[in-house]
């Protein structure tokens, strides 16, 4: 349908093990800041997928699979 799937960690969240059809379909993840919040939502963030910690994750994000019905 066009949106985005957006994953957010938990305030305060030191680490957290992602399902696995997240990280197949998911567009971006954040920390808890609701300017990243928004901006994901949004798909207007530069770098998607964060740490808990709100730095860049290194090992990158997989690309969404989208069919049309």
């Amino acid at each position: 349908m066009g949106n985005n799937i957006v994953g957010v960690y938990i305030h305060k969240e030191k680490g957290a093990e992602l399902p696995d059809s997240f990280e197949k379909y998911g567009n971006d993840l954040v920390g808890w800041d609701t300017d990243c919040i928004i901006k994901a939502v949004e798909g207007t963030r530069d770098k998607p997928w964060q740490n808990p910690d709100g730095s860049d994750r290194s090992d990158g994000k997989y690309t969404p699979q989208r069919s049309q019905c």
